[in-house]
């Protein structure tokens, strides 16, 4: 059987651990650099050991908001792209108030992602929009979808930590939009390349991970 080639470039490295050192994060960015990734996703509180530790290479740097939760506030959250451009972030990752949506206030969630989306572009900071789909209806991880897609945001994450038949489910509910403007990101442990070629296929742009680079077979 053929083997099925790894395009590291589409991949997004993260370490979204609470008691993540410095030391973690060096290793984080170690990592990416080696294997010539798209980016590292960090909590902002990484952004400026990041931004020195990857300041010659192309990686982009992308700073996790409102994780995992989503129920900051949207001034908080506001605020928080502005710092994080400042000390060199050129992408966020948010996390909306997805407990808003399951609730049925979809007025709130198009608020939010439009102003989102409003604050990343004028700063040019790459915009993912992230939720956690596996507590949501499918008409719920549509909308928000949907309304990502009106609002011009960049990628849109349906999940950080579902199992991989989880991230699948919520895929499969995504790619059925057509010529969709908005990448789709998708969670995988294990980067196992059969794997991520399965979410390729299903529509997947990037994936997002926070698994072990050494032990990809």
């Amino acid at each position: 059987m053929a083997k099925i080639p790894l395009n590291f470039n589409r991949i997004v490295y993260a370490n979204l651990n609470l008691f993540a050192s410095n030391g973690h994060i060096c290793s984080l960015c170690d990592a990416a650099i080696a294997h010539d990734l798209l980016s590292i996703l960090v909590f902002p509180t990484s952004i400026p050991l990041c931004t020195n530790l990857l300041k010659h290479t192309n990686l982009k740097l992308d700073a996790v908001i409102a994780y995992p939760h989503g129920r900051s506030t949207l001034e908080s959250k506001i605020a928080e792209i502005n710092q994080v451009a400042k000390l060199g972030a050129n992408a966020v990752t948010v996390f909306i108030n997805y407990s808003a949506l399951r609730s049925g206030e979809k007025n709130a969630t198009t608020d939010e992602i439009f102003a989102l989306a409003t604050a990343s572009q004028k700063l040019q900071l790459h915009l993912t929009i992230a939720l956690e789909g596996s507590i949501l209806e499918p008409k719920h991880l549509k909308f928000a979808y949907n309304a990502s897609i009106q609002s011009k945001a960049d990628a849109f994450l349906s999940s950080y930590g579902a199992s991989f038949s989880e991230t699948c489910n919520q895929i499969n509910q995504l790619s059925s939009i057509e010529d969709s403007p908005i990448k789709i990101q998708a969670y995988l442990k294990k980067l196992n390349p059969k794997l991520i070629h399965k979410l390729h296929s299903l529509g997947v742009d990037t994936i997002v991970s926070d698994g072990d680079l050494s032990k990809i077979k």
